[in-house]
């Protein structure tokens, strides 16, 4: 069964639903058990508390005796082991809360101490642990745990500094819980305490939840009480659903210390946006969007139910007609029929409350930009009473075309002047341009005679230096020459004496 919080379904959504044609065959009665079933799964615990803390990360075998036995002592012989098992306690306890370890206790942000948590969270090996009211204490003394009904009566945030602030809560409960000199709380009575680490982060996953849902800045961020619950009861958690205890606790939260949320009666609104602020109070129209989408939560709700009332007769009537009971299958039929009237019904009622939200969302869109064009006029009538009106601009703009014609004219005989007192004569420029061309052909000529010398003395050089080698080269081949002749005539000489 689909839900729809706060009216945010579609028609089309809420129309699938309607359509009787593709219901599925279970009956209510199925459909009910598998979301029993499906709920224990999710909310199933360890089978015990102690086997939750037993498996904990920070309960190590080997630290075990200690955090079993009652180290209330060790308080002042061995200050850091004694907060080593504080905290250690403290993580496990307030872990085994989220996981719905706590099998007498349906709250996930509230811990309710007494004999059944004790007993709980006992082990055959180990015991009870002893220590368990000295942890309660310090938690206490610490602000971790703050007592429910203090937390719930306060009007201050527990992170405001005045005389009431939290260290004067905290100090006022404990001494109350546990006395003046008392360094361990008395787990024979059963006493509900807040836990203020959870409800930081239940409150985190509601506001990181709530502003991805909003899609319209007007009536997304309201929610009824109801419409609140059902939108964030099972995700302020991962894994498991708040109590109404816990509810009402987060509500407090988010409304008193952390400022993210105004609540006035039924009514809940967040921030429009993560930056906006919080709004100064509740309207008469805030008031009225809680309770359109609490009529459309509820009218959802009563379509699921008649449709689901719808198939479990229609289920009846065909198996009437495979029994051949005439009788019984009119009579299912006849009921399907009257339930899919009314769920036609509510159907139309739901379009219609849907169609108001979506008006009432284009409304304020229309407020907000006629407010915006209203604003964006008042600008420009303040800017065209600065500027004086059509008539001063034209007088602005020929005082500056005049002023640009007189700086023309002031330039033009500047520079009439600096002609007159610029002259020079042309015939004498003339002959002097002609003496530096002559000048300059006289020097190409004594630089072309240069280099025709130079290119004769390297051709000489390049002769003298071709006949050295040939030379050099005749000279070797003749001594080559003889030296091959002297070893042939001793080759001759030596062959009689070898014969």
């Amino acid at each position: 069964m689909q839900r729809v919080a706060g009216g945010r379904d579609t028609v089309r959504e809420v129309s699938h639903r309607v359509n009787i044609q593709t219901l599925s065959n279970n009956p209510p009665s199925s459909i009910t058990k598998k979301k029993q079933t499906s709920s224990i799964m999710e909310q199933a615990p360890p089978s015990t508390l102690c086997d939750f803390l037993l498996a904990h990360p920070k309960f190590t075998k080997a630290r075990l005796p200690s955090l079993f036995s009652d180290f209330t002592s060790q308080r002042e012989s061995n200050p850091d082991g004694y907060a080593a098992n504080v905290t250690a306690w403290k993580s496990a306890i307030e872990a085994a809360a989220k996981a719905g370890a706590f099998r007498n206790s349906e709250d996930r942000l509230v811990l309710e101490t007494g004999p059944s948590l004790l007993r709980d969270a006992s082990s055959r090996e180990w015991g009870s642990p002893l220590g368990l009211g000295a942890v309660i204490a310090s938690l206490l003394s610490s602000g971790d745990l703050i007592p429910l009904t203090t937390y719930t009566s306060q009007q201050q945030s527990i992170y405001a500094s005045s005389s009431w602030s939290v260290g004067a809560i905290l100090s006022w409960g404990f001494r109350k819980v546990i006395g003046e000199r008392q360094p361990s709380v008395d787990l024979s009575k059963t006493e509900k305490y807040v836990m203020v680490q959870n409800l930081e982060s239940a409150a985190n996953n509601v506001l990181r939840l709530a502003c991805s849902r909003i899609s319209s800045p007007y009536t997304d961020p309201i929610y009824s009480t109801q419409t609140f619950t059902e939108t964030f009861a099972a995700t302020a958690v991962p894994g498991t659903t708040l109590s109404a205890t816990d509810v009402k606790a987060l509500l407090t939260f988010l409304s008193r210390d952390k400022g993210e949320i105004r609540i006035d009666g039924d009514t809940i609104k967040f921030k429009s946006s993560p930056g906006a602020e919080l709004p100064a109070e509740i309207t008469e129209a805030d008031h009225s969007v809680a309770k359109l989408h609490t009529a459309i939560l509820n009218l959802t709700r009563q379509i699921d139910a008649l449709t689901e009332r719808s198939t479990a007769y229609d289920q009846a009537a065909r198996a009437a007609v495979s029994k051949g009971q005439k009788t019984l299958a009119l009579s299912s039929l006849k009921s399907k029929k009257l339930a899919e009237v009314a769920l036609g019904q509510r159907a139309g009622t739901l379009h219609q409350l849907q169609e108001i939200i979506q008006k009432v969302d284009q409304a304020n869109t229309d407020a907000s930009t006629i407010s915006i064009m209203e604003s964006g006029a008042k600008v420009l009538e303040g800017l065209m009473k600065d500027i004086g009106g059509v008539q001063r601009v034209d007088e602005v703009v020929d005082r500056v075309r005049r002023g640009v014609e007189d700086v023309d004219e002031v330039s033009g005989i500047i520079a009439e002047l600096g002609k007159e007192t610029a002259e020079v004569d042309e015939d004498e420029l003339e002959a002097e341009f002609a003496g530096l061309m002559e000048e300059g052909e006289k020097e190409e000529k004594q630089k072309q005679k240069e280099e025709e010398k130079k290119a004769e003395r390297t051709a000489e050089e390049e002769d003298e230096l071709l006949r050295r080698l040939k030379g050099i080269r005749l000279d070797g081949v003749k001594a080559l020459d003889k030296e091959v002749e002297k070893r042939t005539e001793t080759e001759k000489k030596a062959e009689p004496l070898a014969a």
